[in-house]
This record gives C-alpha cells, sequence and structure tokens, in this order.
C-alpha cells in the first residue's frame, strides 16, 4: 500500500471508532444481508463477536504499512476462521459488506480514494489469512 492509502484507511477508521457497536452491527447486517447463510457461523453473543471485530480491524489498521510484523496473529485469525469453518469464498462476501459498511457509515466521506485504499488493505490481509490457512481443511 502506499503512504496515502495507509493514511485513509488510518484516518477513516478513527472515525468509525467513535462507536464502535453500531459500526460492527451496521457490518454484520450487511454481511448477513449479501449472504443470509453467513449468520450460522456466529453462534455466540454477535454484539461480543462485533467488539473482537473492530479491535482485530484496530490492530490491523495501525500495522497496516507493516504486516508482517504482525503475521503470528494474521495466521492465527486464519486458523480460527478455518474452525469456524469460514471458506475461501466467504472472505469476498466478507470484503464486500466491509466496503458497504464504510459507504454507510462515513457517507460522503467515502470517497473512491478511500475505498479503494479499504480495498486493497483488504485484499492484502485476506490474502495473507487464505496463504495461512491454505494446507488446513477447509
Amino acid at each position: 500500500m502506499t503512504p496515502e492509502e495507509t493514511k485513509r484507511v488510518q484516518e477513516t477508521f478513527k472515525r468509525l471508532e467513535a462507536d464502535m457497536d453500531h459500526v460492527a452491527a451496521v457490518f454484520y447486517e450487511r454481511l448477513f444481508a449479501l449472504d443470509p447463510s453467513l449468520r450460522d457461523l456466529f453462534r455466540g453473543d454477535l454484539e461480543e463477536q462485533g467488539r473482537k471485530l473492530m479491535t482485530m480491524l484496530k490492530m490491523l489498521t495501525k500495522a497496516i504499512d507493516e504486516l508482517y510484523a504482525i503475521m503470528p496473529a494474521i495466521e492465527n485469525l486464519a486458523f480460527q476462521h478455518v474452525r469456524y469453518h469460514v471458506k475461501p469464498a466467504d472472505y469476498d462476501t466478507f470484503g464486500k459488506a466491509l466496503i458497504e459498511m464504510l459507504e454507510l457509515e462515513l457517507g460522503a466521506d467515502c470517497t473512491p480514494e478511500v475505498k479503494a485504499a479499504w480495498q486493497q488493505a483488504y485484499t492484502e490481509i485476506s490474502s495473507l489469512m487464505k496463504e495461512a490457512a491454505k494446507d488446513v481443511v477447509w
């Protein structure tokens, strides 16, 4: 990612942090609208899961320009997703839900440049996760 893309992702995430529970709820609303079958992957408290999601996004956005430094966390996250039966194709749906949430929550500030930066960040992270999990039986 370029320094400008990194800055866009980090600055927009700071805006989302102000109401993390709401942002997570919007994300899951979009995710389940795109693929209702994914709701079955979430058996526990969805509000708690949303907090975990936002905590992970915070870590990832802070380290987006040095992902190699947090590779153990990325690999662990990938293995957890395999354990919860997340399939490689589900990553695409997650990415779409993420962008839709950004559009809803950032409004006019979700410019094409902001969307492209987030898409690049998500593509890099999800590629690392899928690579880490590729030898695990899906």
